[in-house]
């Protein structure tokens, strides 16, 4: 037997695994960081992919914008990249009173920027003409047309009017788009409601995913939207598993970001040799309620990209506060429409076409959410799937069955897969970003 300890809550339940299965965990693979980060981001912008060098660019010009990331990103990254750019165009004469620095909030919401000027450190923002944005005035955005994929490109005012745009950003395994980084700093980071939500709703497409930029529709409009915007060049980071520096990649938002993603993807990647039929899931601790065990959405992506159609996955989520939040930490038009609303419609049984319907109605405002019901919904529908919870059956009957424990899923799991099953497992390290894909 193989004895594992999953995450569940803050403690963990013990699973004991025949030794005749076919054991994968995902795990992320160290790499070392460089000794000083700043002398790597000096090393990238005298190297810059694709790109005619950031100080030919910004070279004449007399307003240049700067797009950092938000609280919910790693804000050593600004840190790390900010005071290096910031001296750079001080050296070809660009002056703070040039300067414009917008703050990629995307859809979230409850941001300050002095709260992120103190994680960023060395008081930069407060000390530049700084601002969040804010992806529901209108008065603070500009229209600059559509992708091919019918999103309106609505762009902070400050992005559009600027000559020259830099995007800061990190790269790392994402569910919808392959990969942070990149155009992301403007689709969804300073972009409006409707087009995030517009681009988010792409997810429901098969061939979006976590690791998957060939083909993937939301990866190319989030592209197509930056092209629009004029992002001139990008400097972006790729961290180990300790949030250390390990590269930097700075010039072109689509070659740069390819070549730091080649990387990433070695960081992070756990490869499978054949789909699993045992998706094993363990949420702990962040599963204090059932749609926090969502709101990652890796979960669906996850099974459809590495489970077989039929297979079975196993979801340890304690909910000790029970089924979501007040506040999922997004902005909303609509109140109704929110995580508490998606799962009364889910455990109404609705079909996953049901719930694309209710969406083109306008009864789900948040295109996000309804593509993240529609992708549980299809998970409930195509797998087999017994939950490890606190919370009462009859609030996740819609999508599996409830059971006491790990040992007891799995062991009903080894019934119908057969005791030589391949088990695929993902823990609270995998959502940091780990993640698996089948083989080529």
């Amino acid at each position: 037997m193989t004895q594992l300890k999953l995450a569940y809550g803050t403690s963990d339940q013990k699973i004991e695994i025949p030794s005749s299965c076919n054991v994968q965990t995902a795990t992320l693979h160290h790499y070392n960081a460089v000794e000083d980060a700043h002398v790597e981001i000096e090393r990238a912008l005298d190297n810059p992919i694709s790109s005619e060098p950031l100080q030919d660019i910004v070279s004449g010009k007399k307003k240049v914008a700067i797009v950092v990331e938000d609280l919910t990103r790693p804000t050593q990254v600004t840190s790390w990249v900010l005071p290096v750019l910031l001296e750079r165009l001080r050296k070809v004469a660009i002056e703070k009173r040039q300067l414009k620095v917008v703050v990629a909030v995307g859809a979230h919401e409850g941001q300050m920027l002095d709260i992120l000027d103190a994680k960023v450190g060395l008081g930069l923002l407060t000390s530049l003409d700084a601002t969040m944005h804010n992806c529901l005035d209108k008065n603070q955005l500009t229209f600059l047309g559509t992708t091919t994929y019918a999103t309106p490109v609505w762009v902070n005012s400050i992005v559009a009017e600027s000559e020259v745009k830099i995007g800061i950003g990190n790269i790392r395994p994402h569910v919808w788009d392959g990969y942070t980084g990149g155009g992301k700093i403007i689709l969804p980071g300073v972009s409006s409601w409707e087009s995030i939500g517009h681009n988010h709703f792409l997810a429901i497409n098969e061939k979006s995913g976590l690791g998957v930029l060939q083909g993937n529709p939301v990866r190319d409009d989030t592209d197509q939207c930056a092209r629009k915007a004029g992002l001139s060049f990008v400097v972006n980071t790729v961290m180990n598993e300790r949030g250390n520096l390990v590269k930097a990649f700075a010039g072109d938002l689509v070659k740069a970001h390819r070549r730091g993603a080649t990387l990433s993807r070695r960081i992070y990647e756990t490869q499978l040799k054949d789909n699993a039929d045992i998706l094993v899931w363990a949420c702990g601790p962040n599963d204090a309620t059932l749609w926090d065990c969502f709101n990652s959405a890796i979960l669906m992506k996850q099974a459809e990209q590495v489970l077989k159609r039929n297979g079975t996955i196993i979801l340890l989520a304690e909910c000790s506060q029970g089924l979501n939040r007040k506040n999922d930490g997004h902005f909303h038009y609509d109140g109704t429409s929110s995580d508490s609303e998606m799962l009364r419609i889910l455990s109404s049984g609705a079909a996953p076409e049901e719930i694309l319907s209710e969406a083109k109605r306008y009864k789900i405002s948040y295109p996000e959410l309804a593509a993240k019901g529609y992708l549980l919904a299809k998970l409930a529908e195509e797998k087999n799937v017994y939950i490890a919870t606190g919370l009462d059956a009859k609030y996740v009957g819609w999508l599996g069955r409830k059971v006491s424990s790990a040992q007891e899923a799995l062991d009903k799991a080894l019934e119908q897969e057969g005791r030589d099953a391949k088990i695929a497992i993902l823990s609270q390290e995998s959502l940091s970003g780990a993640f698996f894909a089948k083989k080529s």
